[in-house]
């Protein structure tokens, strides 16, 4: 069995389909492209299966990425307005 996905990690799945390119995410992120090939692999190890198509140009969403990013895409906003309003509340 898997560990859940962090919300660092489906903020990359985030990333990496807005970006379509390892190449341009890591560049984003500073950090090199191979690592985010590996923290990609294991988002998809933990999801069961792959996400993106790989071409040569870079990466798109297949069908069970395309289905899955605006779900993904609304909880992680969700978290960012609750946090802001939990900030918000404490000044």
């Amino acid at each position: 069995m898997t560990s859940p996905l962090s919300v660092d990690q489906w903020q990359l799945f985030l990333q990496i389909a807005d970006c379509g390119s390892l190449t341009d995410t890591a560049a984003a992120r500073d950090v090199a492209q191979s690592a985010i090939s590996r923290q990609l692999g294991a988002i998809e190890r933990s999801c069961g299966g792959k996400l993106f198509e790989r071409t040569a140009r870079g990466v798109r969403l297949n069908d069970i990425g395309q289905r899955l990013y605006p779900r993904v895409k609304a909880w992680v906003l969700a978290g960012q307005l609750l946090r802001s309003e939990e900030h918000t509340s404490e000044l």
